[in-house]
């Protein structure tokens, strides 16, 4: 396993240290891809701030190289849908596991997946 980075919307959430990020720059993008980020509560604004960070590094310029996530149905909603459209703006290759009904096919699905980024 390789380094990894935390970041918390706000000091102690889930009793974590806080990873500092770019703030102001994190709720730019943030404002750019929630469609109603200005009517979202300053807490769940916050969630969106992270979800900047956790797709492009605590200063913005430092992309994953993909993501494996859930969502009911591959359905790319809630706060993951937040970091997915971020992803996909920025060509981050994406794997869903709520697309698949089985863990069969998931695991199959997730290793070509892999195959083709050349992780396996």
């Amino acid at each position: 396993s390789g380094a990894k980075e935390i970041f918390i919307p706000w000091a102690n959430f889930n009793s974590r240290q806080y990873l500092p990020f770019n703030v102001g720059k994190a709720s730019l993008i943030a404002k750019q891809y929630h469609p109603r980020y200005l009517e979202l509560s300053s807490g769940a604004q916050k969630l969106m701030n992270r979800n900047s960070c956790q797709v492009l590094g605590a200063n913005l310029d430092n992309p994953v190289k993909f993501i494996i996530c859930y969502t009911p149905n591959g359905s790319g909603s809630g706060g993951t849908g937040q970091a997915l459209r971020i992803a996909r703006a920025n060509n981050i290759p994406v794997f869903d596991i709520g697309k698949y009904a089985y863990i069969k096919s998931a695991s199959t699905a997730l290793k070509q997946f892999l195959r083709e980024l050349n992780l396996l």
